[in-house]
């Protein structure tokens, strides 16, 4: 165990290294302002595919956003292979015969990696019977805190407190009400600046920690690739008034989409829109290998066949080429 933990430290610190290099590089290239260039990052929609924008207009309140904000040379890492040998090592995990990338454990743990998704998923039997209901909820949010720094230390990951799924035996370990919770799932997810990270259109969580009522862990799931960051500078923000231009000039792609009607979604464009609310988040761009902050408007929109939507339009929030 001490080896393995030893050799996710060197990745990590080997990835820490060469994102300060690539950043002190890029900070010789560009000694004044970032420049950013566009990328199918800033236009590829949730269905994968692009939209042309119309009139826009944003009907909200001023939002209160920093004036400026870091942008993160970023870089994936490949770890799964690291932490599934520290994992088998822990439970004492076997091959189960016959099946490949299936490990199990002499108290019924599992260890499994989805070959499609490269998800990797364990799960342990809790050590006592389940038998009082959940108890001091931010305790176990801090427990689950220790299970993760015992594989991922080194990643700026924050819980997603507004996303726990409350658990219980009844169910299969399934989701319940909090008053039947005899555990609690705790997503986390990057939070750079204090501000989150989607890593990708459907900003799942890249690392969900299972723990019982005690604050034990009873399951573990990551995704097969993390990203290391590293400050290459500051951008300032733009104006609210720049970035509806910037979504009229089609710099930009829809989050998500729900028709008002049972009708099919037909995104391609987007003749109108009302945007009533905007938040701040940080998007990963891999064909620049950068990490900077994007505006997410919410409103309502019409299509070209004339169909109602709640819809979700992403645009950069600082300047881009």
């Amino acid at each position: 165990m001490g080896i393995t933990r030893t050799k996710l430290t060197i990745v990590f610190a080997i990835i820490v290294a060469v994102l300060i290099v690539t950043g002190t590089v890029v900070r010789q290239l560009f000694p004044g302002e970032l420049e950013i260039a566009v990328t199918p990052t800033v236009t590829t929609n949730f269905n994968q595919t692009s939209s042309t924008f119309g009139d826009v207009r944003y009907v909200g309140q001023d939002p209160s956003f920093p004036e400026r904000l870091a942008v993160f040379a970023t870089q994936r890492a490949v770890v799964q292979n690291d932490v599934v040998t520290s994992l088998r090592e822990q439970f004492e995990l076997t091959p189960l015969a016959r099946v490949e990338n299936i490990w199990q454990g002499p108290d019924g743990e599992l260890l499994a990696i989805d070959q499609s998704t490269g998800q990797v998923s364990l799960s342990v039997r809790p050590a006592t019977p389940i038998k009082d209901p959940l108890k001091n909820q931010a305790q176990l949010i801090d427990d689950s805190r220790r299970h993760l720094e015992t594989y991922f230390s080194n990643l700026p990951l924050e819980a997603l407190t507004e996303r726990l799924v409350f658990t219980g035996e009844q169910e299969g370990f399934g989701s319940v009400e909090f008053f039947d919770a005899t555990g609690l799932l705790v997503p986390y997810g990057y939070r750079l600046a204090g501000w989150p990270l989607v890593q990708d259109l459907s900003g799942q969580a890249v690392v969900v920690v299972g723990v019982d009522r005690d604050g034990e862990l009873v399951s573990l799931s990551f995704t097969d690739q993390l990203l290391g960051f590293s400050a290459v500078g500051e951008k300032t923000l733009i104006d609210i008034d720049q970035a509806v231009g910037n979504i009229k000039a089609n710099q930009a792609l829809v989050g998500r989409a729900s028709p008002e009607k049972n009708v099919g979604i037909d995104i391609d464009a987007i003749t109108s829109a009302s945007l009533e609310s905007v938040s701040l988040e940080y998007r990963f761009d891999p064909a620049n290998n950068l990490t900077y902050p994007f505006y997410r408007f919410s409103g309502r929109g019409t299509n070209s066949r004339g169909d109602q939507l709640e819809l979700e339009v992403v645009t950069p929030a600082v300047g881009i080429n």
